[in-house]
This record gives C-alpha cells, structure tokens and sequence, in this order.
C-alpha cells in the first residue's frame, strides 16, 4: 500500500498541486522482457546482475510507467537512500521495484549502488552490539528507517548496519535491501 508516510506522492496530484500538466507524445520502443521470477541475470546495460538492490539518490525521484521522459509520470518517491530493487534495464533506465511491490522506471541517474535497508516488520527491531539475541541492544528502530548496510555475509542471519550515529548488527529477516544469500562488503 502506498501512502504519504511511506515517502511516495501521486504524481498526478503533484502536478495538479503545482500548477503543471502531463505532456502526451508515442511512447518510445519497449524494453526487454522481465527474466523469470528469482532467476539471476545480468543487465543488458550495466553487465550488472538482474535483480540487485540500489538507493535512491535524491530526495526527489520520478517513478515513470515507462522507461523515458515520454512515459507518464506515476509517483513522486520522497525520501533519499530508500532501497529499491532493479528489475531490468534499458538504455539510461532501469525498471525498480519498492518495498511494497510497486514498480515502475527511474532515470539511472536517479539512483545509487550504495547499499540501504529499511526496516520492514511492523514493530520495532533492535540494532544490537553483535549478531546475537543476546547481545547489548544499542537503539531502537521503528519501522521504516532507513539506514546504511556496512556488511551482510553469504547466507549469514544478521547484517552489520548503520542508522544515524549507530553502528551494530540487525537481523537480516527484520528488513528490506537484501537478498538472504547474498554477500554485501561495503
């Protein structure tokens, strides 16, 4: 579900907030088919893998229902460093899926390959001193912070993180901007 908490504006009512219109043209070519659904491949593009998780850039990012400035624009996402999944790419595009499984396309320019999460579970997680239950507990995080990843071993349950000032360990379960088996070295 997508809301004004979230970090995420109709594109439509910015517009219509701001006085602006829609311009109307032939949309442009269309890309390449999705890959199969947990299939690994690599991006016609950047050669990197397919899927992968980026940031967003900035705290303004266009959310296109097409790869290009002709296709209209869907949502206005709000809120720099969220973690988003890249899908598929073509040309100076890439096709992103957010957290609560909306997609859409975004400039490359738009986003970045510096590793964020953001805490999904619907109560608050402990950043922990180590990776254990039993360690110090530091801060805790509401849902939907976003902090940095600092290191996710292959296949390991915890992650070492960063939100704010803090550094410590969180739970791999507990958010968004990973995949279980993958190794993240900052």
């Amino acid at each position: 579900m997508l809301s004004r908490t979230s970090g995420l504006v109709p594109a439509a009512a910015l517009l219509s907030a701001l006085g602006g219109a829609c311009l109307a043209a032939a949309p442009p070519p269309v890309p390449p088919p999705v890959p199969a659904q947990g299939r690994v491949t690599h991006g016609q593009v950047t050669g990197l893998p397919v899927p992968r998780f980026v940031s967003l850039r900035g705290d303004r990012v266009n959310l296109r229902v097409g790869p290009g400035l002709r296709f209209p624009i869907e949502w206005v996402l709000q809120r720099r460093s969220l973690p988003v999944q890249v899908v598929r790419e073509f040309k100076d595009w890439r096709a992103v899926r957010l957290p609560d499984g909306t997609g859409g396309w975004v400039h490359s320019g738009t986003i970045s390959g510096r590793r964020t999460f953001l805490v999904n579970k619907g109560r608050p997680q402990l950043l922990r001193s180590g990776p254990s239950v039993q360690a110090q507990p530091l801060a805790h995080l509401q849902e939907q912070v976003v902090g940095h990843i600092l290191s996710c071993a292959a296949h390991a349950a915890w992650c070492r993180v960063q939100v704010s000032g803090y550094k410590g360990f969180l739970p791999r379960e507990t958010f968004w901007g990973t995949f279980g088996d993958e190794e993240v070295a900052r």
